[in-house]
């Protein structure tokens, strides 16, 4: 239970750093591979934690509270497994196809926020 926190607040680190890497590198030759590797991370991770949560039972995570008014929790079952498992595939995927597709556009056009807005978009 307590690894399926730590593997979500990776998640949402290996994304947000793609994010912030996305607008940090803008312009260089190698900004790509800055942003969309985190991503490729971040993607395992979902699918890793799906996969969990399909060999366990359900699991419910809590981040935090705020003067006991309201916590901020998550609950992941079969269903939401099912569908972090087909977003960490896609988003994979298009992790990986990026790599290449976007060297395409380095010569005429600046794309480091197609990066960042993949990645925030994501973790949304």
């Amino acid at each position: 239970m307590l690894e399926n926190l730590f593997i979500v607040y990776a998640i949402f680190a290996f994304f947000s750093l793609g994010a912030t890497l996305g607008l940090f590198t803008r312009g260089q030759k190698y900004h790509a591979y800055f942003t969309y590797i985190p991503s490729v991370f971040a993607s395992l991770l979902t699918i890793i934690l799906s996969l969990a949560v399909f060999s366990s039972e359900n699991t419910h995570l809590t981040f935090f509270n705020v003067q006991h008014l309201f916590d901020f929790e998550i609950f992941i079952d079969g269903v939401s497994a099912f569908f972090l498992l087909i977003i960490g595939l896609i988003s994979f995927a298009v992790s990986i196809y990026s790599l290449s597709y976007s060297k395409k556009f380095d010569d005429k056009k600046n794309n480091s926020a197609l990066g960042m807005l993949f990645n925030v978009f994501i973790v949304l």
